[in-house]
């Protein structure tokens, strides 16, 4: 869910359908350096963060 909409994903399938494709409108942004917070750290919330992890991304659990 993080990737599809740092990629914005569901924008970018509603206009492919509509035959408004630009490739430059859906870039998507890094992932690398920014903040998720998890709420929650039980098996959900920890498995979120490892992965998010994976991207270089900051973590903070509350």
């Amino acid at each position: 869910m993080i990737l599809s909409m740092a990629r914005n994903v569901p924008q970018a399938h509603k206009s492919l359908k509509e035959g408004k494709w630009d490739r430059k409108t859906y870039r998507g942004t890094e992932l690398y350096n920014k903040v998720l917070g998890v709420v929650g750290a039980g098996r959900i919330g920890l498995g979120v963060a490892k992965r998010a992890q994976s991207f270089g991304m900051k973590i903070f659990s509350f």
